[in-house]
Formats: C-alpha cells, sequence, structure tokens
C-alpha cells in the first residue's frame, strides 16, 4: 500500500470530504504552484455539491501573499463521499474499512482509523454502497452481469477546467461562471470474454456482438421491447444469449 501525502498531485489543495457520521477526512487533487491553506465539501444553495478550496498565492514582485478561493462543481469521489465498504483480496481475504473511491484516479483510499492518514489500496474488489467492482487489467470495473460473458461498467470522471486564470472577487455570480471547473461523471459499458475486453458498441451495432445469431438476438429484443442503451436492456439480451 502506497501513502498519500498531505501535498499532492492533482489541483494543490486538501479536499475535506464528509462521511455519512459527517466526519471530516483529507483527500487530495493535482498539483499547481499555489499553495492551498483549506477546502471543503459544501452544497450549495442552488443544491450543487461543490469544492470549495481556499488559496494563497505568492506574488513576486512585492512578495506579498495573496489569498483567493475556487469552487469546483462535483468532487471525483464515487457517489461525492467516504463510505464504510469492504475489500477482497486474493487469497479471499476480506477488511472493512472507511473508503472512498477516486473515480478520477481509479484508486481505492482507506481509513482503517478515522484518527490516521488514508492510504491507497489496489484490492481484487471492493464493495461500496452495494456496488461491486473488481480489478481487471489494472481498472475497476463494477459487473452489472456475469456470466460466460460479462456485461462491466466504468466509472470515469474528468475535471474541466473553465480558466487557468486568477479569480479577482469580481467574477459574475448566480450560474455556472461561478465555477472554475466541473467534475463530470461518465459510465461506459465493456464486453468480457475469454479473458478479452472491449468496448459495447452503440445503436444496432450492439448486436454484433453475438457474431452469427445477431439478426436472432435483434429480433428478440423486438419482440420483447428490449432496448440495448439501457442497462436493464443489456443485460435482458445477453442473458438470452448466455444464461447462467
Amino acid at each position: 500500500m502506497k501513502k498519500m501525502f498531505i501535498s499532492l498531485l492533482f489541483i494543490g489543495y486538501c479536499l475535506h470530504a464528509f462521511t455519512q457520521d459527517k466526519k471530516a477526512y483529507s483527500y487530495f487533487l493535482p498539483e499547481t504552484k499555489m499553495t492551498d491553506q483549506d477546502a471543503r465539501i459544501e452544497v450549495n444553495q442552488k443544491g450543487d455539491t461543490v469544492l470549495v478550496a481556499f488559496y494563497r498565492a505568492l506574488e513576486a514582485v512585492n512578495k506579498t501573499n495573496n489569498t483567493f478561493t475556487k469552487v469546483y462543481k462535483g468532487t471525483p469521489f464515487f457517489k461525492n463521499g467516504w463510505f464504510k465498504g469492504k475489500t477482497v483480496e486474493k487469497n479471499g481475504h476480506e477488511a472493512e474499512y472507511l473508503m472512498a473511491y477516486n473515480q478520477q484516479k481509479g484508486v481505492l483510499h482507506v481509513m482503517a482509523n478515522p484518527l490516521l492518514e488514508a492510504v491507497t489500496m489496489k484490492p481484487t474488489e471492493f464493495v461500496l454502497q452495494n456496488h461491486r467492482f473488481v480489478l481487471l487489467k489494472n481498472q475497476y470495473y463494477e459487473p452489472i452481469y456475469e456470466g460466460k460473458t460479462m456485461i462491466l461498467k466504468e466509472h470515469q470522471c474528468l475535471l474541466h477546467s473553465k480558466s487557468s486564470a486568477q479569480n479577482t472577487g469580481y467574477e459574475a455570480s448566480g450560474s455556472e461562471s461561478e465555477y472554475e471547473g466541473e467534475f463530470i461523471k461518465t459510465t461506459k459499458y465493456y464486453w468480457y470474454e475469454d479473458g478479452k475486453l472491449s468496448g459495447i458498441p452503440t445503436g444496432k451495432r450492439f448486436f454484433k456482438l453475438f457474431g452469427n445469431q445477431a439478426k436472432e438476438m435483434e429480433m428478440f429484443a423486438k419482440e420483447r421491447q428490449l432496448t440495448p442503451t439501457t442497462e436493464k436492456g443489456m443485460i435482458e439480451i445477453v442473458k438470452n444469449f448466455n444464461p447462467l
């Protein structure tokens, strides 16, 4: 396991995420030339979950410290927080932790003790908020159908930065312009069979996955009004093709 350090790797601020019991835990994001003083997760008046980061920057000419605030919409956490969960290792050993899954970096942060520093882990699988994730090809996926053929769901997250410019305090408020950036979460689906992982195509191309049974499966879906653009539709179609 690799320790997480207070000076971190992506935007250079510490994030104090909240658990169900509202205890604060440190979380770290990308590096910058500016030093953060503090950061926290809030739900604002519009109902948005936001990251509020407080920065201190050295002004080179006058050698003075300037302070300012940046607000980012959303968080990179799965379900935006820390929760009690379980890890499973290759040897079957199970352990319970307070944990957070960082969708942006694809890593799991765990705390064995709330008074200790968080660490990152790469267990064979983990369960968080009733969602099970398995490690395949060094990436975590959530199996939504398991049989000879599996359907895997990847939870992705990207930070879309509005601008690298520093806030002046005169920016427009009350709209999306108040955010320095936004953590955008998306999902992508994969077909896993015989150790091979491939992205699931959209629309009618989905049925090409079934080879010479493509027309038969397309007819099956049409008769039962199933669409491969939904998880339920994909599962029912694959279940008929590849029963457990």
